[in-house]
Parts: C-alpha cells; structure tokens; sequence
C-alpha cells in the first residue's frame, strides 16, 4: 500500500450522476486517466454515461491531450433492456456541451468501428457491452489487436452470476494470462494489463494482488465509491421529493377543485330536486298524452298497413310492365338484327349491279369505237370515189357504181344493230361536244 500512487482525481465529485450501476467505480475511472495519461481512450457500451462522462471529466480537469471515444448502438439490449432514443439524446446534449472537442459519441456496433482505429492506438478500452460470454470473448479478441504498448482492458460486472452473465468465466481465463486487478465492489470491475508497457501506478495495482496490498486498495476505491453512492441516492431523493412535493401541491389543487365542483354539484342536485317535485305535476299530463299519443299511433299503422298493400299491388303491376317492355326490346332487337342482314344483302346487290353496269357501258364504248373507225374507212373511200369521179369524168359508170357501193356500205352501217345501240352515246356525245 505504501507504493500505491494517490491521485487528486479519486476525491472530485463528478458532475454527470446518472443512475449507475458503475458509480461506485468512478473515482478509480478518474484515478487512471490522471496517473496513465492515455492518448486514446474507447468505451464499448455507453448506455446513459456515467463511466464515459467520467473518463472525460478527468480529461478535462487534468488538462490532458487524450481523444475519448464511446461506442454504442443506443438501442440496448437483453442485458440493459431495450429502449428509445431519449437516453442517447440526453447524453449527447450534455456531452456535446462539455466535452465535444476531444470527445466523439458513435452511434453505431461495435464491429463496424473497428476500421476507424488503428491497431496499437489505443491505451485504455472498457468493455461493457452485452454480458454473455460468447459476447465479451468476442468484443475482447477483436479489440485486441488496437490496443497500444500501454493498454489496460477493463471488465465491469466481473462478479455477476445471474441470468446468463458471462464476464467472470471470461475474466478467470484472462487474469491467468495477464496481469491484473480486480474491484468487488458495484458488481466488480476488472483491470487487466495487455500491454507491455505499462505504466507504473498500473504495475503497481497489479501487484497489489500478490502483497497483500489488494484488501486496503479494494476498501479505499469502496468507501470512495460509496460516498458518491450516497450522493447520487441523496439527488434521487431530493429530486423525488421535490416530484413528491409537485404532487401533492397538484393533488391539494385538485381537491380544491373537487370541493367546489361537489359544492357545485350540490347545488345543482337541490335544482333537479326542485324539478322533479316540479315533473311529478306534469307526470299526469304526459300520461294522458301517451294515451292520446298510442291511440294516434294505433291508426297510423293501420293506415301504414293499407299503404304497404298498395305499394305491394303498385310492385307487381310495375313487375308486370318491366316483363312486357323487356319483351319487346328483345322483337325490337332482333328485327334491328334482320333490318341489317337485309342491308347488307341489298348492298352486295347493288355492287354487282354497279358492276354489270360497268362492265356494259365499257362494251358499249369499245363498239362506238370500232364503228367510228368503219364511218371513218367508209367516208375515205368516198371521198376517194368522188375524187375519182371527178378526175375520171368520162367513166360516170364506174364512178356511179362506186358510189352505189359507198351508199349501201353506209346504208349497211345505219341498219346494222351496233349502230342502233350506240345511238344514246351518240347523242350524249352530241350533247358534249
């Protein structure tokens, strides 16, 4: 005990008191940030601060160059139950306010934060995560390799056995392979040196287990741990009685409130009292309207009676009348459907008259064609025999011979059918030209 090193920061109160499993071991959390001066210092498992806003306390009070970093998803666990986001909003707001330029709240797992420390950086981790002990293996054995020639690994809830906590199996494998120190007291808190250098006050708690030193270490952070202990429990209590007191100036307030509404109530009483007396008057008179009212009602239903047979005659007649009209919408149907099947019939006769038609008037003026060409023939050849009856003056008869022949040609022209039945496009050409 007589080599253990004091310092300052075992005695400060802290500042930041939420309720805590780990205040009991705040003042060892100020002791070694002021006596190890860590460059780096990670906490796996914040929940609402109260270790981490101690380590940065001390920082800030020593004045020490160290970067702090916590690192939790602030959604819990089946360990620190499940809840909200009030509690990460309520630290960040008082850490981002004291502490935010050396310190950093990353919300995120543990594993996925890794990447952001180099390996051998950092001096001091504390691991308070989930409790199982496939967990704390794993966040220990991953972190392992960051931590610095200086490093110490602390261990909260070493002497929990409930539920499935598995700290204390982890911790009675690795006390074997390190040097270390173990706390008791507020569910207990390993110190275990991975380093190979560390720094002396550190060897020196360490080997406070093998002279005999442990006892009186163990009841000095206790003692401390519990005076802030009492502290935070008295807060607790003022502030319960300062909600208790609140309370009871909200229920007296109430009662006031209920007082003058039962006055108020008691006066409205008497009034209904008074309008009862006042109604038993007026009973008679509404009994005799009843009478009169179920006489009128009596006759209202038999003329309701009558009106549902009416209405139940007026059904069937209208039953009647839709049965007809449906009957002649489907005639009128059916002979729209034969009034286009014959349209359609008369079309495609019209086409193939149109067609004949076509074809006829076609024929007909092929015919007037050929006949105008025999016309033509026929005129040169008398023009021929006239020129030639004039030339030839002395042969009259052949020339009368010739056109003899010219005039029946013509004459055979004019009698012929063809000439007779292109007589309507001669006169439609007539017509035109």
């Amino acid at each position: 005990m007589a080599d253990f090193m004091f310092a300052e920061g075992m005695f400060a109160r802290p500042r930041y008191l939420p309720p805590s499993a780990w205040v009991g071991h705040l003042p060892f959390a100020s002791w070694l940030v002021e006596l190890c001066q860590p460059t780096v210092v990670v906490e796996l498992g914040t929940h609402a601060g109260a270790s981490y806003m101690a380590f940065c306390q001390a920082v800030r009070d020593r004045g020490l160059p160290t970067r702090c970093f916590a690192i939790d998803t602030w959604q819990g666990d089946e360990h620190a139950g499940h809840y909200g986001d009030e509690i990460y909003l309520t630290l960040k707001a008082d850490h981002d306010r004291e502490y935010a330029g050396f310190s950093q709240l990353l919300r995120m797992a543990f594993d996925d934060a890794l990447p952001q420390f180099a390996d051998g950086s950092v001096d001091v981790l504390h691991i308070d995560g989930l409790h199982t002990y496939e967990a704390v293996r794993h966040d220990f054995e991953t972190w392992l390799p960051k931590m610095s020639a200086r490093g110490v690994v602390l261990f909260h809830d070493t002497v929990v056995r409930e539920r499935d906590f598995g700290v204390w199996k982890l911790w009675a494998e690795l006390r074997e392979r390190y040097p270390s120190f173990e706390f008791t007291h507020s569910h207990g808190l390993g110190v275990l040196l991975v380093g190979a250098d560390v720094t002396p006050p550190l060897r020196t708690l360490a080997a406070a287990e093998t002279n005999g030193a442990a006892v009186r270490i163990r009841r000095l952070f206790e003692s401390l741990g519990d005076a802030i202990e009492t502290d935070v429990k008295r807060l607790h209590f003022e502030r319960s009685f300062v909600i208790r007191d609140r309370e009871l100036n909200e229920s007296v307030a109430a009662c006031d409130a209920s007082l003058r509404e039962r006055d108020a109530l008691a006066e409205q009483l008497q009034a209904a009292r008074s309008e009862v007396i006042e109604s038993d008057a007026k009973r008679g008179h509404f009994e005799r309207l009843v009478v009169i009212r179920d006489r009128e009602l009596s006759e209202a239903r038999s003329a309701r009676d009558l009106v549902l047979e009416e209405r139940n005659s007026l059904a069937s007649e209208l039953q009647a009348l839709r049965h007809e009209f449906a009957s002649r919408e489907n005639e009128r149907e059916q002979a729209i459907v034969a009034a286009k099947r014959e349209s359609v019939d008369l079309g495609e006769r019209l086409a193939s008259l149109q067609l004949s038609h076509s074809q006829y008037i076609a024929g007909a003026h092929a015919e007037q064609s050929r006949l105008q060409q025999d016309i033509e023939s026929a005129r040169t050849a008398l023009v021929d025999a006239e020129a030639r009856a004039s030339i030839e003056a002395g042969s009259a008869i052949a020339f009368q011979r010739e056109l003899a022949a010219a005039r029946d040609e013509l004459a055979f022209i004019y009698a012929s059918c063809s000439w007779r039945l292109t007589r309507g496009l001669r006169w439609l050409r007539s017509l035109f030209n």
